[in-house]
């Protein structure tokens, strides 16, 4: 009957997964995340590469099989997994020497001979693309931690819109494209924002835009969670599970919005919290719509019109949410270039290097006075200086190469504007 069909297909559009039925029974190998140590390596860093496999299927992988590490074209590292059950992890690592560039870093689980035998054997393998690069003499981490945040809610936004075409297969392949790069995006920018403290000194660590920062951190990290958590529930077809997970992505959203900073406001993310619970309302009522349809008591054609109506209502709730939440990171992703805050050399130039006894020039526009103090790694104030003014000029003749920690605190008139930031004294 026409209803069956129906039922096949809206499972299919929101469920967002290739995986069929049929898969029952068998191993599901992933590569779930990718993580570096450290997260940002400069050129000749020993890096530490670790890889989370997970077997999502319903069977247990009951022989061995390998793990690769794949730096561009070059395999750095191979690892023996002998055994992983049904909804278990292990994570395996490999080390690599980082240089300088734009790479491409993958894993592949059980490549290239695909000995396991999988319900999928698409998704057995994970790429990012990291580049390694000498970070400025000068840099601040502040702007760091406000581009981090928007830039990963811009990503995330975007991928938050779906598009169902006449190829229904087609649409859920790209759906699941899309929502598995939107975890990874939240997943990476999470740990990022939670390790911006490591090798801060203790009067810096506690700055608001550094706690702010791993705030926000965690919630990214639990928003991946909620996304895998729907993945993994849809693939067993498991609607209630999704829907739960969805309502967890509306709580993180409203969480999310009471953690504003600053000129960094995410107040409007409460909005996007409401359009997610629309989505999951949406999801329920066509779960409704199609397993309780009857031709008793609908004919095709009217059934027909209600699901198309509220797919509609499903993929524009999406959408608006997704807009929102893109429109939020972008606009925070803007602030670096427009907080008037600038440190350079004596002339006016980005500081590439900088060597003890030559001149920094510290602009704030806008400011009426400014404090700058330098910290060493152990958290000793080993340099400060006030001006009543919207530039300083700072020279560190009296200290040794190495590297230290700034703090700027610019005063606008209307309130103080705090930069933290690494000083590298060549």
């Amino acid at each position: 009957m026409m209803w069956r069909l129906k039922v096949f297909i809206l499972l299919g559009i929101l469920l967002l997964s290739p995986v069929v039925l049929a898969g029952r029974g068998q191993p599901d190998l992933v590569v779930r995340e990718i993580q570096l140590n450290p997260a940002e390596p400069e050129p000749g860093d020993r890096v530490q590469l670790s890889a989370t496999i997970a077997n999502e299927g319903r069977g247990d992988v009951r022989q061995s099989f390998d793990v690769r590490f794949r730096v561009d074209d070059m395999t750095i590292g191979r690892q023996r997994v002998m055994r992983l059950r049904a909804g278990r992890t292990v994570e395996v690592q490999a080390q690599w020497q980082a240089v300088a560039g734009e790479h491409r870093i993958t894993v592949e689980v059980d490549r290239p001979f695909n000995r396991i035998h999988e319900s999928n054997e698409r998704n057995n393998s994970r790429e990012i693309t990291v580049t390694i690069h000498h970070k400025a003499a000068v840099y601040s981490i502040t702007a760091e931690v406000i581009l981090t945040v928007g830039e990963s809610l811009q990503t995330t936004g975007e991928l938050l819109h779906l598009t169902v075409g006449s190829d229904i297969f087609a649409a859920i392949d790209q759906g699941v494209e899309q929502l598995e790069q939107a975890q990874l995006t939240l997943d990476e920018a999470g740990r990022k924002l939670i390790q911006i403290e490591e090798g801060l000194p203790p009067p810096l660590s506690q700055d608001v835009v550094i706690t702010k920062g791993q705030a926000i951190g965690e919630v990214f990290q639990r928003m991946g969670d909620s996304l895998g958590t729907v993945a993994s529930a849809l693939r067993s077809f498991n609607v209630n599970v999704a829907v739960t997970a969805l309502r967890e992505l509306e709580a993180q959203l409203n969480e999310l919005s009471r953690l504003s900073f600053a000129r960094v406001q995410l107040g409007r993310l409460a909005e996007a919290a409401s359009y997610v619970e629309e989505v999951a309302l949406t999801a329920l009522a066509l779960q409704t719509s199609f397993l309780g349809s009857d031709s008793s008591s609908a004919s095709d054609d009217e059934a027909g019109e209600t699901t198309d109506e509220l797919i509609a209502d499903f993929q524009t709730a999406l959408g608006r949410a997704g807009d929102l939440i893109g429109a939020v990171g972008s606009g925070i992703a803007g602030l670096p270039a427009t907080r008037g805050i600038c440190i350079t050399d004596a002339e006016g130039q980005s500081l590439v290097e900088y060597h003890s006894g030559e001149t920094l020039l510290i602009q704030v526009y806008g400011a009426v006075s400014l404090m700058f103090e330098v910290y060493d790694p152990e958290g000793r104030l080993v340099a400060r200086r006030v001006v009543i003014d919207d530039r300083l000029r700072w020279q560190g003749s009296s200290l040794p190469a190495g590297e230290y920690f700034y703090r700027l605190q610019a005063d606008r008139g209307a309130g103080e504007e705090t930069d933290i930031g690494r000083i590298l004294i060549s």
